[in-house]
């Protein structure tokens, strides 16, 4: 009971700052560029995103395997899923992603210099958006996620301990508007991320 209390307080807690990061990263800017420019939104052209629980979509997924197995190695506590695309909307895990003194995480910098191939002597937010997209690469058939579609990545230091990320999308090389990846990353684990109206073209 307690730890399912701290689990909703944590989760509270990144909500709210992702709901943050949305609000910075989606705010209007005035140094738009020719294409930037010819934006326009209309209110009957809104697609909207559902949220539905693995638990009810798991016989209707292409890759459920790929999710069972994903599941099955990983501490996982929620994931909902568009069930239009059958993409991941939100998920609720505990994967080390960097050294911390989060929950069964073991990382050090020599794992992380294994991983990315060269040393690294501290976890900065280049490091961490290296890592990022490893992870999307590893888990493409899970996500449903062409790599190719994958725009800017940001990443925010928000404390010593709490990192937030914010990936934009873009086909063609055209960014696709409110279509993103969010991810956060709590005492060295990677702890809630999920896709945001990634529909269209799926792997």
């Amino acid at each position: 009971m307690i730890f399912k209390k701290v689990s909703i307080i944590l989760f509270s807690f990144i909500l709210c700052i992702t709901l943050a990061i949305f609000v910075e990263a989606k705010r209007v800017r005035t140094d738009k560029n020719d294409i930037e420019q010819k934006e326009f939104s209309i209110e009957e052209m809104y697609i909207s995103q559902t949220n539905m629980p693995f638990e009810q979509l798991i016989d209707k997924l292409p890759n459920k395997d790929v999710w069972l197995s994903f599941i099955k190695s990983r501490e996982v506590n929620y994931i909902y899923l568009d069930p239009r695309s059958g993409r991941p909307t939100s998920v609720i895990n505990v994967i080390p992603f960097i050294p911390g003194d989060g929950v069964g995480n073991k990382l050090t910098l020599r794992d992380i210099s294994e991983k990315l191939g060269y040393e690294i002597n501290e976890i900065d937010e280049e490091v961490v958006g290296r890592l990022v997209l490893q992870f999307l690469k590893e888990n493409a058939d899970l996500m449903r996620l062409d790599i190719t579609e994958v725009g800017e990545v940001r990443v925010s230091a928000v404390t010593d301990f709490l990192w937030q990320i914010y990936i934009t999308r873009k086909h063609k090389g055209i960014p696709v508007r409110s279509s993103n990846i969010v991810m956060s990353i709590n005492n060295g684990n990677l702890v809630l991320w999920g896709m945001e109206k990634w529909g269209g073209h799926s792997t």
